[in-house]
């Protein structure tokens, strides 16, 4: 009973769901563990057992995003350094959650690409931390196993991220350039597509917004049965309604540029009325979130680079009741003919 006081002190402190039992003192440093997790790919090795530590409301959400869907099929973690000239931007954390869809292919449930961590050390447990530490994970290395424990809840409207468990570490291929056409070959995607960066937003985003509490970037993902490949941005905070209409502005304008120095055609010029765009987009761009449609605002830009058709999205909504907090996400996104 003794032994099992420290873990029980630790679920009532952290809100942690009971997960494997950690060391009680590290024999590395976190510079080395961080070292050890930017070296390999994670890979959840019981994705069903992370599915059911979350509760029957967003289950049952899960099966109306996805009909069809049981659970997750697969669940990847990755890390990678971050600016070392910025102290809060030392840490890179990327995650990504699948399931099977109907007709048994794999499917984006949701990811995560990006996202600024912290690493700290308390009473000789780990823990990395996000939004100035209002997220906490545990996590432990054994071998090459990364054994977590924690749930990310990032509001009330957005479905929680479950990284409790066992992930075998799987060596990560080095060299491997992303987003660019092989030599010799015509690029599958756009010039505008492949020098994107879902990352360049934020910039704007900081410059505008009174608080961000979380943001993040991905890249090459495909949503249910859409024959788009998107990259993403999104940002969560306080904003007042005069500063997200100039920030929509200063977006618009840098995105057309953009768009204009790519050397896509455009198809139409940006457009403003959001309510025009397929429900497909927004299910994409706001995947497993909770919005109020009614409060949707953003604009739209519409492109050809020969047969490839794509688009450049950006939407704004409320994501709870409170009349100042927004979700803004930017999306670039592609079909290309098989």
């Amino acid at each position: 009973m003794r032994n099992l006081l420290p873990l029980v002190s630790s679920t009532v402190l952290f809100g942690f769901l009971q997960g494997p039992a950690q060391p009680k003192e590290a024999t590395t440093t976190l510079q080395e563990d961080w070292k050890v997790l930017c070296s390999f790919h994670w890979v959840h090795t019981k994705p069903n057992d992370a599915w059911d530590l979350l509760d029957e409301r967003w289950k049952k959400a899960f099966a109306l995003l996805h009909p069809g869907a049981k659970s997750w099929s697969k669940i990847e973690l990755s890390f990678a350094d971050g600016n070392p000239n910025v102290p809060v931007d030392r840490y890179n954390m990327a995650a990504t959650w699948y399931y099977l869809d109907r007709d048994g292919k794999e499917q984006t449930s949701a990811a995560v690409w990006g996202n600024v961590i912290d690493l700290r050390e308390e009473k000789g447990q780990r823990f990395w931390l996000k939004g100035g530490g209002k997220s906490k994970v545990k996590f432990a290395l054994k071998k090459n196993l990364l054994i977590l424990d924690g749930i990310e809840k990032t509001s009330k409207n957005a479905m929680p991220r479950v990284f409790t468990g066992q992930y075998k570490g799987i060596e990560r291929k080095e060299g491997r350039p992303p987003d660019k056409a092989s030599k010799g070959k015509k690029p599958a995607y756009s010039k505008l597509w492949r020098e994107f960066d879902p990352k360049s937003p934020l910039a704007a985003c900081q410059a505008h917004f009174d608080e961000i509490d979380e943001n993040g970037a991905r890249a090459g993902l495909s949503f249910g049965k859409s024959p788009d490949t998107y990259k993403l941005f999104n940002a969560a905070g306080k904003i007042s309604a005069d500063k997200l209409k100039q920030l929509l502005a200063t977006l618009k304008t840098d995105l057309h540029k953009m768009a204009k120095g790519s050397g896509v055609e455009k198809v139409g010029e940006p457009s403003d009325k959001v309510e025009d765009r397929p429900i497909s987009v927004l299910r994409a761009m706001y995947s497993q979130r909770l919005i109020m449609p009614g409060s949707v605002r953003g604009f739209y830009l519409t492109y050809r680079d020969g047969k490839v058709a794509g688009a450049i999205d950006v939407i704004a909504v409320l994501n709870s009741s409170t009349i100042d907090r927004w979700e803004i996400c930017c999306a670039v996104h592609e079909v290309v003919p098989e």
